[in-house]
């Protein structure tokens, strides 16, 4: 197999460049820079050599394997971030026999295929490569410490469990040595696991919530507001905002930070009949954004509700320009905010942020990562259940199946049996150097 090599640090220039090999030959990059193989796990200062010019001094270290990231033999060179040094590492390198650049995620293939990790904890490194907030890290960090797995694992226990407790039945009725309700009590355990594996899976939508970000939809007539109140939240002018009516026609988003969860605010066309072709666009395209965003902001700045009251069901209703001294009508079931003077914007970010935490999963819930994980946690349930709906009537033999398939489907969603195709795409997301 050939010997990988990539740089796993960030964009250059930098502090520091970090070129990570992995596999049999990485003997041979060491002599290549006239270096000395250092002791494993010991970072060693040396003198990188091409010919007879230095080209850096930096560290090296080496991992032997098994115990290495990839389960292969593991090298590092920490050089120092410069593009000119790194053209010349990686050059070098690549004019080694049976070296070769790799290829987005194969170091972290390679590491699932000698069982340095299962499927659940590959997908899980990605998703924590890409996490942006506080909570995103925390959600990916569930993953990625095994704890899926473990819980996974536990689950095919007890479909094997009770698998073994079907074909007792079967094979010693006869003989009086199973008990007359083990069938009843297995039965009871499988309604019991299906409600736990339920359960983490209706988490998933409060975990895409989190990884995708909670979309908030601001809402409302022309010159509600909606423009100013987006750029205050921002920090800085996204939107133009005019006294003209319906300036804005397109759909603005801006991701923001809030308590640690991602947060998008989509800025859109006030509501209103228009005969403006460009305009009624807007307004159509605001009317579907609002439908399918987890949150509506109604803005007016005299708490007038829209026309039609279903569309702000649900919603947070906030009366803008409350520096204005207009007169409120309902008070208590508006928040008054200034976009000017910054009135009103804490408790208005309060409110968003209560109703974010409505979505969440619940602490002890490992949602599924990811699509693929919940299509194959949900083939298990299925399968489970059909062995509930037919346990009175078809034979032991077909539950058994039923509860076969199940376990099945848990094993692809680890990737202890997937087709090459699937690894393909969960490690085709990888970046370069992971």
């Amino acid at each position: 197999m050939d010997t990988i090599f990539a740089l796993s640090s960030g964009a250059l220039p930098s502090g520091v460049a970090i070129v990570r090999m992995s596999g049999e030959g990485v003997d041979q990059a060491f002599p290549a820079f006239g270096l000395h193989r250092p002791e494993p796990r010991s970072a060693s200062l040396q003198t990188f050599l091409i010919g007879t010019e230095a080209i850096d001094r930096a560290l090296v270290l080496f991992f032997p394997a098994p115990r290495s990231f990839t389960g292969e033999d593991c090298a590092e060179f920490h050089l120092h971030g410069s593009p000119a040094i790194l053209a010349a590492v990686l050059g070098h390198l690549s004019t080694l026999a049976h070296f070769r650049p790799a290829e987005p995620g194969e170091f972290t293939r390679r590491a699932f295929a000698n069982g340095r990790m299962d499927l659940t904890e590959a997908e899980a490194l990605s998703q924590l490569i890409d996490s942006e907030t506080e909570a995103q890290r925390r959600l990916a960090m569930s993953g990625a410490a095994g704890r899926q797995l473990a819980m996974i694992s536990t689950w095919q226990r007890s479909l094997t469990g009770l698998r073994a407790r079907l074909e007792a039945e079967m094979d010693f009725s006869d003989e009086g040595d199973v008990p007359a309700n083990v069938s009843d009590a297995a039965r009871q355990s499988l309604c019991d696991l299906i409600d736990v594996m339920n359960r983490h899976n209706r988490a998933f939508a409060g975990a895409e919530i989190v990884r995708r970000g909670f979309r908030v939809a601001l809402t409302g007539r022309p010159n509600a507001g909606k423009s100013s109140l987006l750029n205050r939240l921002a920090g800085r002018d996204v939107a133009l905002v005019t006294e003209i009516p319906g300036t804005t026609r397109d759909r603005l988003e801006v991701a923001l930070d809030l308590q640690g969860y991602k947060v998008i605010l989509a800025d859109l066309a006030g509501l209103r009949d228009t005969d403006d072709r460009v305009e009624r666009m807007g307004v159509d395209l605001a009317k579907k954004t609002a439908g399918d965003a987890d949150l509506v902001l109604w803005m007016d700045d005299n708490e007038n509700e829209p026309d039609d009251p279903g569309f702000a069901d649900g919603a947070i209703l906030v009366r803008s320009k409350a520096d204005t001294g207009a007169q409120t009508a309902h008070g208590e079931n508006w928040i008054a905010v200034s976009s000017r003077t910054g009135e009103g914007i804490e408790a208005l970010l309060s409110a968003i942020a209560g109703r974010l935490r409505d979505h969440l999963p619940k602490e002890d819930a490992l949602p599924p990562a990811t699509e693929r994980q919940r299509h194959h946690l949900a083939a298990a349930i299925e399968h489970c259940e059909s062995a509930v709906q037919q346990w009175e009537h078809a034979p032991l033999e077909i539950i058994a199946e039923d509860l076969r398939a199940a376990s099945f489907a848990l094993g692809r969603l680890v990737g202890q049996v997937d087709a090459e195709n699937v690894l393909d795409d969960v490690f085709g997301r990888f970046c370069i150097g992971k």
